[in-house]
Parts: C-alpha cells; sequence; structure tokens
C-alpha cells in the first residue's frame, strides 16, 4: 500500500467556513503531558511529543520533549490538582528546546515561603515552533 501526501493550504467546511491550515498548524500544543508525582515513580498518564518526565525531588521535575523545540522560548501554561505551578524560577532552570522544568508548590506563609509539593495530576502544554 503506498501513501500519498495531502497538502493544502485552506480548510474549507460546508457550513462552519474556512480557515488556513498554517493557523491551525500555528495554534496547536506542539507538547504536552499529564502526569503523576505522588507514586514513588513519576509516571505518565497520558501524553504527546513527550518522551520522558524525571523526578527531581518533591515536587520539582524535568519533562523531556521529543521532537525538540526551535530554542527555548516557547509558550508554556500548566495546571495541577491542588497547589501552583511553576517553572525555572522555582526549580532555576531557563526552559531549552528539548527539556524544561516544572516544580509544584504551595505559599505556606505570608512572607511567601513556598513548600514543594507532589501531585497526583499535573499537567503542562507547550506552544511554539517546532525545530
Amino acid at each position: 500500500m503506498a501513501f500519498g501526501t495531502l497538502k493544502a493550504d485552506t480548510l474549507t467546511h460546508s457550513t462552519a467556513g474556512s480557515l488556513a491550515t498554517n493557523y491551525v498548524v500555528n495554534g496547536a500544543a506542539k507538547q504536552w503531558v499529564l502526569y503523576d508525582s505522588v507514586v514513588s515513580t513519576t509516571s505518565v498518564d497520558n501524553s504527546f511529543n513527550t518522551s520522558s518526565v524525571t523526578d527531581e525531588g518533591t515536587g520539582d521535575t524535568t519533562v523531556a520533549i521529543t521532537n525538540s523545540m526551535s530554542n527555548g522560548l516557547y509558550s508554556m501554561s500548566g495546571l495541577c490538582s491542588d497547589f501552583h505551578v511553576a517553572d525555572k524560577d522555582a526549580a532555576g532552570a531557563d526552559p531549552t528546546a528539548s527539556q524544561y522544568r516544572i516544580c509544584t508548590f504551595y505559599v505556606s506563609n505570608t512572607d511567601g515561603t513556598r513548600t514543594f509539593n507532589a501531585e497526583d495530576r499535573t499537567s503542562v502544554q507547550i506552544f511554539g515552533d517546532l525545530a
């Protein structure tokens, strides 16, 4: 069986109208992951373009990207089941084209003291240009 190539500049629907294909490509998440860091070995529940998730300590996780981004300047968002999510400010590491660190914590004092905490549902999505 041979596979061909489908090329289109515009997607058109009979009632919804048309949309340029680059809008779809540019607006789609390039990587996402849902993981559990409460278990003894951090486990990935579901993901796209994620090669590994490494436990760096309580509430500190490194996520490796399968197909690298063009650089470390991509948009990242995330959330977890109970506490806050942060990136380099908490972990001390800037995102790179091939990986980023995520920390889950809560502010435990009025002076801004953070307490790192493992979470059973942490999800992160990144948007940007693939390499």
